[in-house]
């Protein structure tokens, strides 16, 4: 694997700062962020979050009532959906940290911990040109992970034994998502704006710009039962809507 420094995306959140630094100071983070934030994400897909239902059921004299999953609610099962265009990297971290490690957290945690230590032309490059993978490391190492971001093959992602953070890129189209596993020649994923979705291997190579970030934890081991675990009898929108969506989504 080669080490790989990198980045990813952003929009509005306000925060208040003061003159912390001075000019140079400034200049020289900037500089430093040019450097570091070599791959972005601008994940301008919308969220979309469905309401759920209970249909009444009436078994003799016994009423109850059963909980109805929507096809939205099925979609978005297990998946920390991004708040804002620019977090889907936040929303990638989230979901990887709740649904496989466990870790109680948030997407707005995981953005706060990234932008709380930065001044404002350093939000703002964040809101312009994206979170960087970078970003995303060193916010797992400071919640105890241990993280690798590296570039791998497409035969090392067969050896995967838990999920993953990817980076994936199409025309001007930059995202994050979670690789959840692949099965035969199709590619599982956990999006941050899609909810979970399957695509075929083709197109997962024509997007895939093979940055990865992987996370381990001390003493968690390699968990056989976990909610991001690749079920391939779970629905999940099949290669179709994400391809026609693409075309008008940028």
């Amino acid at each position: 694997m080669t080490m790989l420094p990198t980045s990813h995306s952003a929009s509005r959140l306000h925060i208040a700062w003061g003159n912390k630094m001075n000019a140079g100071t400034k200049a020289f983070l900037v500089g430093c962020l040019i450097f570091l934030a070599l791959i972005s994400a601008d994940c301008s897909v919308p969220p979309i979050r469905a309401p759920r239902g209970a249909l009444p059921v009436r078994v003799g004299t016994i009423r109850a009532e059963k909980m109805i999953l929507t096809w939205k609610d099925l979609r978005d099962r297990n998946v920390v959906l991004q708040s804002f265009d620019y977090s889907c990297g936040a929303g990638a971290l989230a979901t990887l940290l709740r649904y496989y490690f466990g870790e109680d957290v948030s997407e707005e945690e995981i953005l706060l911990r990234i932008l709380a230590p930065l001044g404002p032309e350093e939000i703002s490059a964040r809101e312009k040109n994206g979170l960087s993978l970078l970003d995303l490391k060193l916010c797992a190492e400071r919640l105890g992970y241990q993280a690798v971001a590296a570039k791998l093959t497409y035969a090392a992602l067969s050896q995967l034994k838990g999920p993953i953070l990817i980076h994936l890129e199409r025309d001007n189209y930059r995202h994050f998502a979670v690789l959840k596993g692949v099965r035969g020649d199709r590619v599982y994923l956990a999006d941050p704006s899609r909810g979970n979705v399957r695509i075929s291997l083709n197109r997962f190579a024509e997007e895939w710009t093979g940055a990865a970030l992987i996370l381990g934890k001390q003493g968690f081991g390699l968990p056989q039962d976990y909610p991001l675990a690749l079920d391939e009898q779970q629905p999940v929108q099949n290669e179709v809507l994400p391809a026609r969506r693409s075309l008008y989504v940028r």
